[in-house]
């Protein structure tokens, strides 16, 4: 089942909506046990004296999500096709079990830079779904990614350098008590990313269930 959630873009014409271009991303969304429970580490962390010397910017709790593919720039009046394709994949796969796990980090210039929670579970399930939304959007003319898909729960990105391991090293001690908090994988979610002056907003637009076309 397939899912719009409207307002994709509220008192746009179709001129305007066939110019506009939108920052996108595909994703799994965290179940609210598993919010709820990195929300309490974020807000922990943000209290930390070795995390703020590092000057960690922290993902905000509702913000937080398992990234499957993203698209810098994605022209609007292509969203019929991106979710039509995306819808087949989804029908295709049957739900499957993921869970937090281990915090860790992605170097930068030598330091650590992001700050993720790793998952764990059917993680082959996951790889071949990430695998079939890649070949789907392909002939939509969306490049594929060139790295290696590693699934991770993006928390924070450290400012400084200077104190980039201390923090890193704090948050991994910090996240232990996320480890298996579930994710939800019955759905994949189709968001709208903006940069606004208080920070990121994503807005979901749609979803589909997965398995579907195998009930």
């Amino acid at each position: 089942m397939e899912e719009t959630l409207p307002p994709v873009a509220p008192g746009a014409g179709a001129a305007l909506l066939a110019r506009d271009s939108w920052r996108v991303f595909v994703a799994l969304e965290l179940t609210g046990e598993a919010r709820a429970s990195v929300a309490a580490l974020l807000a922990g962390l943000q209290k930390d004296p070795i995390c703020r010397r590092a000057h960690v910017r922290w993902t905000a709790p509702g913000n937080v999500h398992l990234t499957l593919k993203f698209v810098e720039r994605l022209p609007v009046d292509q969203l019929p096709a991106v979710q039509a394709a995306l819808g087949g994949v989804a029908a295709a796969r049957r739900p499957f079990d993921l869970a937090l796990s281990a915090g860790g980090w992605f170097e930068h210039h030598g330091a650590p830079g992001i700050l993720w929670i790793g998952v764990r579970g059917d993680v082959d399930a996951l790889a071949e779904l990430t695998a079939g939304i890649e070949r789907a959007l392909a002939p939509l003319g969306l490049p594929a990614e060139e790295r290696a898909f590693r699934p991770h729960v993006t928390v924070g990105r450290a400012g400084d350098p200077r104190d980039a391991v201390e923090a890193a090293r704090a948050f991994v001690a910090a996240a232990a008590p996320v480890i298996g908090g579930p994710v939800a994988t019955d759905s994949i979610v189709l968001f709208r990313s903006e940069t606004r002056p208080q920070g990121a907003v994503h807005t979901p637009v749609w979803r589909a269930r997965l398995g579907a076309a195998l009930r």
